[in-house]
């Protein structure tokens, strides 16, 4: 599980850096993960931190290669 904090709207988007972790694990890692799942919540009282995104894995295992 992955949570990440933005600004609303993104200055910096989120998924550029999960798509990042997302070749990492199945390609350097060799991990089997799942599809990812995500849900946002927008409107945090936080100055910087003004929404939430949890991003989810099911790890099925490691790829032999």
């Amino acid at each position: 599980m992955i949570i990440g904090y933005e600004h609303t709207p993104p200055q910096i988007p989120l998924n550029v850096v999960i798509r990042g972790f997302e070749i990492l694990a199945k390609n350097v890692m060799n991990l089997n993960i799942t599809s990812r799942i995500e849900h946002s919540r927008i409107g945090l009282i936080h100055s910087v931190h003004q929404q939430l995104t949890v991003f989810a894995y099911e790890v099925l295992g490691c790829r032999n290669e």
